[in-house]
């Protein structure tokens, strides 16, 4: 089974990119944004197995110049295991975090840019086109090591 925290681990990076490339694509950007996570909610639904490959999908339900709200999911064996609702702000190059966290003070924060994405058409919320959802694909857990995050390619 998947632990918990990778779920949301998972869940946080794809939702961060999903909201990137939705931002990068409204504001007519070369590349996407350096984004944060300001909010984010897990519901852990059911265990998630690894002996077949899981799917994440990720969609921007809100947004605006600078923040989109992303609703997303885990599946395994075609079944929801969680979902997630976050809400992910672009920042400037060298952003530094206004409170404690995992950052140290007075470091910052790198931001790169993304490989280009693999978009689906775009979901459609009150009759108007709104952002690009991004799929994924893992694979089965392998020997014990950790998947990678997925970037959109």
């Amino acid at each position: 089974m998947l632990n918990g925290g990778i779920c949301g681990a998972l869940l946080d990076c794809h939702s961060n990119w999903t909201a990137a490339w939705h931002l990068m694509n409204a504001n007519k950007l070369d590349v996407p944004p350096c984004t944060v996570t300001a909010e984010f909610h897990v519901k852990l639904r059911k265990p998630t197995p690894t002996d077949r490959p899981v799917k994440l999908r990720a969609r921007v339900v809100e947004s605006s110049a600078s923040k989109a709200v992303v609703e997303a999911t885990l599946e395994a064996h075609g079944e929801v295991t969680c979902t997630c609702r976050g809400v992910f702000v672009a920042v400037k190059e060298g952003h530094r975090p206004s409170t404690a966290g995992s950052a140290r003070p007075g470091r910052t924060r790198k931001c790169f840019p993304a490989a280009p994405a693999r978009t689906s058409e775009p979901e459609r919320l009150d009759g108007r086109a709104l952002a690009s959802s991004i799929d994924t694909e893992l694979p089965p857990s392998s020997g014990g090591r950790a998947p990678r995050c997925p970037v959109p390619r």
